[in-house]
C-alpha cells in the first residue's frame, strides 16, 4: 500500500507545477544546501550560496522544477548561486529580513512566457504615536522577474505596488484567482481589522479589494502566520498575542468573510513566533506555541474545541517557529537554535497518527531560523 500511494504521489507532482520542488537554505558560504522537496526524505545537496537565508526567504523554480533563483527578500541569487544585475538592493539599506513570511515569489503564465514577480515587506519599524507600539512595514516593494532570451537569464525590474497603505510586518501570502492563473496577494493593514487583496495579473497588480472583519489588530510585531487552506477556501491569520482568525476566502472576489476568532493556549509562558500550516486535505489547522505542536480540525463545529496536543519541544531556549506545506505532503517546521528540522510526516491523520518527528535532517546552520515562504501551486481553476 505504502509502495501505490508513494507511486501515485509522484505521478500527482510530476503532472502538476513544480515550483516549490526545491528549497535553498543555510547562511553565505559554504553552509548552503538544496533541499528536493518531492522525494519523502528530502535529498541534500551542499552548495555555496552568496546570501543569509533566514527568516524571511522563499526560493521559485520553473514549472517542471528546474530551480530557478532564491531570495532572503533583500538580495536575489540565481540557480548558478550568483546575484544577477538588478539583484541586489531589494530593501534598501537592508542585508538580511529577519521577518517571518516577509518575502513572497509568485509565477505566472503570460502571451510571452512566463514570469514571476517578488514581494518583499521593506520590514521598516516605526513609532505612530509615543503611546502606541512599534511594528509595521510602510511599503510592499516589487519586482518583476522576466526570463531573458539568453539562456538561463533573466531581467529585473521594480515595480510600483499600487497602495501606500502600511501593512503588518510579514504575514505574505497568496492564492491563486479562480481563473487558476492569477494570484490574490493579501495582507493585513496596520492597526485596524482591515485586510487587503490585491489581484496580480502578467501585465499588472490591480488596487486592492479591502475586507474589513474579524479582530481590530494594533500589535504588528510579526508573532505569526498566515496561510490559506490548500483548496483556496479559508484564510487563517494568527498572532501570538492575538489568536487565531479564520476566514472563508471567495477566489473570485479576493473577499473575506465569516470569521472564527479563539485565542491560542497559553500554556508556555514564552510570547514567540507562532506557525501555522494545513494539511494537504484542507482539514487540519497546525500551530506551533513556542514549545508546543497542536492539531485543529478545521471540519469540527467548534472548531477551538478539536485541538490537540501533538507534542512537546522540551524548552532550553529551542523553540518551534514557522511551518511550511512541502511538495511531499509533509509540514515541516523550522526551530530556533537547533541543527534539525521537525516534520510532520502524515498531515492528513488526526491527532497522534499525524506522525510528528522533532529531528528530519541537519539545519545547514543553527543561525538559518527560516522555512520559504510559499502558497499552493496546484490549486488550478475553479
Amino acid at each position: 500500500q505504502i509502495i501505490i500511494f508513494q507511486f501515485l504521489f509522484f505521478v500527482h507532482i510530476q503532472a502538476q507545477n513544480r515550483y516549490d520542488k526545491n528549497w535553498v537554505l543555510g547562511l553565505e558560504g559554504t553552509n548552503g544546501v538544496i533541499l528536493n522537496m518531492e522525494e519523502p526524505l528530502p535529498g541534500i545537496e551542499n552548495v555555496n550560496i552568496p546570501i543569509d537565508m533566514t527568516r524571511a526567504n522563499t526560493t521559485i523554480n520553473d514549472s517542471i522544477g528546474n530551480l530557478l533563483f532564491y531570495t532572503n527578500a533583500c538580495t536575489l541569487a540565481n540557480k548558478f548561486h550568483k546575484i544577477p544585475p538588478g539583484g541586489d538592493n531589494f530593501c534598501p539599506g537592508l542585508k538580511v529580513n529577519n521577518i517571518g513570511n516577509g518575502v513572497l515569489a509568485l509565477p505566472i503564465k503570460s502571451e510571452s512566457g512566463p514570469i514571476y514577480y517578488v514581494f518583499a515587506n521593506n520590514g521598516i519599524i516605526f513609532y505612530k504615536t509615543k503611546d502606541e507600539i512599534y511594528g509595521g512595514s510602510d511599503k510592499i516593494i516589487t519586482h518583476k522577474i522576466i526570463p531573458s532570451s539568453i539562456k538561463d537569464s533573466f531581467v529585473i525590474v521594480e515595480y510600483k505596488f499600487p497602495s501606500k497603505d502600511t501593512f503588518s510586518l510579514g504575514y505574505l501570502t497568496a492564492c491563486q484567482h479562480a481563473n487558476g492563473n492569477d494570484w490574490w496577494i493579501i495582507n493585513h493593514k496596520s492597526y485596524s481589522n482591515e485586510f487587503m487583496s490585491y489581484l496580480v495579473k502578467a501585465d499588472t497588480i490591480l488596487a486592492p479589494v479591502s475586507s474589513t472583519v474579524g479582530k481590530n489588530i494594533d500589535n504588528d510585531d510579526n508573532l505569526g502566520q498566515a496561510v490559506f487552506t490548500p483548496n483556496g477556501e479559508h484564510y487563517i491569520f494568527q498572532n501570538s498575542w492575538y489568536g487565531v482568525q479564520i476566514f472563508d476566502f471567495d477566489r473570485c472576489t479576493g473577499k473575506l468573510s465569516n470569521p472564527i476568532s479563539f485565542g491560542i493556549p497559553k500554556s508556555d509562558t514564552l510570547i514567540s513566533d507562532t506557525g501555522a500550516a494545513v494539511s494537504p486535505n484542507s482539514r487540519y489547522l497546525y500551530l506551533t506555541t513556542a514549545y508546543r505542536l497542536y492539531q485543529y480540525d478545521l471540519w469540527a463545529n467548534d472548531i477551538e474545541s478539536s485541538a490537540k496536543l501533538i507534542a512537546y519541544w522540551g524548552g532550553g531556549g529551542n523553540f518551534l517557529l514557522y511551518m511550511q506545506l512541502a511538495a511531499n505532503g509533509k509540514i515541516y517546521i523550522t526551530p530556533d537554535q537547533a541543527k534539525s528540522y521537525g516534520v510532520i510526516e502524515y498531515p492528513d491523520s488526526m491527532g497522534q497518527a499525524c506522525g510528528f518527528i522533532s529531528e528530519i535532517f541537519l539545519n545547514p546552520s543553527c543561525q538559518s531560523l527560516g522555512l520559504p515562504n510559499l502558497p499552493h501551486f496546484r490549486l488550478g481553476a475553479l
